[in-house]
């Protein structure tokens, strides 16, 4: 999905402690899904999950609290949320080829301002 000359970054952020994302990684690789060729970044006490407002309320009240909401964000350079696709349901996620399209959207966003400067 990425071109090799793009500055553009992937992650994925879940609450599972980085030894059980880790096992993750490797079950994935060792099933012939392929390499995870984005980092998986371990956030057990959902701090960016509740900094975006991303917790899931189905979640309240039991054992597996700070679950977030299945959402995938694009955020631009300074950090600002750009696009944003959220779902009730883990299992549907955008395609990657609406990915693709919203980064080329940013990226059409960022040299205009450039060249507004």
């Amino acid at each position: 999905m990425l071109r090799e000359d793009e500055d553009v970054a992937i992650f994925a952020i879940s609450v599972d402690k980085a030894d059980k994302t880790n096992m993750l990684v490797k079950k994935i690789a060792r099933d012939g899904k392929g390499e995870v060729k984005f980092q998986l970044l371990s956030d057990p006490e959902s701090g960016t999950i509740k900094n975006y407002g991303l917790i899931d309320e189905r979640y309240f009240d039991s054992e597996t609290e700070g679950i977030p909401i299945p959402t995938v964000l694009l955020l631009d350079k300074d950090r600002k949320v750009f696009w944003i696709n959220v779902e009730t349901n883990y299992r549907i996620r955008p395609s990657l080829e609406t990915i693709r399209s919203q980064i080329d959207n940013l990226k059409k966003l960022s040299a205009k301002k450039s060249r507004m400067k």
